[in-house]
């Protein structure tokens, strides 16, 4: 079954920055697409690793170990999509 795992930070600086609103992206994206059942996507709010370097690169996240600095919602759902396709996680 193909995992994508999402990290997004929740730390004070990433979250003031949008980090909620591309979870919120992320949700709205797995409601519309049609995704298999053999196929999952997992949001994962993390704490504060200080990869963000006191907000400099805020909101951090990463995609299967891909990691996004000064992340936002277009890049990191663009980046889900093409892995979604890839995989074939899409219903037919």
């Amino acid at each position: 079954m193909p995992k994508i795992k999402v990290d997004v930070c929740a730390g004070t600086h990433c979250t003031m920055m949008g980090s909620m609103d591309i979870i919120n992206s992320i949700e709205s994206l797995i409601e519309l697409e049609q995704l298999s059942g053999d196929c999952e996507v997992i949001i994962n709010p993390v704490p504060c690793n200080s990869l963000c370097e006191h907000g400099q690169y805020s909101p951090i996240v990463s995609i299967n170990g891909r990691m996004f600095k000064r992340a936002d919602s277009e890049t990191i759902m663009s980046e889900i999509l093409d892995i979604i396709r890839a995989e074939g996680c899409l219903e037919k």
